[in-house]
């Protein structure tokens, strides 16, 4: 909802009292697009910093317990550490969302509705995307199966 209120300009706010409040989907669709874009980005950053995947993928291969021991007490400091700062950064992005929003909409009351709307829109196409982000590769690779070429394959790891 945030990086939605981020894109109501001057412009946006004419067509709204234009239209007189009613929603034209036409006149948000480019917001919507950037918002799922750049809420994208934001959760890719996100998950390569924060996810402890990797470190803990660091211990799975390890034969020697003495060497095993050491690394485990450093991922878990280094998880500690990654962890806190997550939670620090989230808190402060949310205190400055809540009062930007907070603003925005005791500023901009008749246009709350509209902003859920919109809100609402784009958080239902971020949810409805991966499963058609994820389902084409499924096909492509289930394709590959009967095929004696890894043509079809290799196009599958491309997505």
């Amino acid at each position: 909802m945030f990086i939605t209120t981020l894109f109501f300009n001057d412009s946006l706010m004419h067509k709204i009292y234009v239209n007189m409040g009613k929603f034209n989907f036409v006149d948000v669709l480019p917001q919507i697009i950037f918002t799922i874009i750049i809420c994208s980005i934001i959760n890719a950053i996100l998950k390569k910093l924060y996810m402890p995947q990797k470190n803990i993928l660091e211990i799975k291969y390890e034969k020697n317990i003495d060497i095993l021991n050491v690394k485990i007490v450093n991922i878990m400091k280094i998880l500690n550490i990654k962890f806190k700062c997550f939670f620090l950064i989230n808190i402060i992005f949310l205190v400055f969302a809540w009062y930007y929003l907070s603003c925005f909409c005791i500023i901009y009351i008749n246009t709350q509705i509209y902003l859920f709307e919109v809100s609402l829109i784009s958080f239902s196409f971020s949810l409805i995307i991966p499963f058609f982000i994820y389902l084409l590769p499924g096909i492509f690779r289930m394709n590959s199966l009967g095929q004696p070429e890894k043509c079809i394959y290799n196009i599958s790891k491309i997505f």
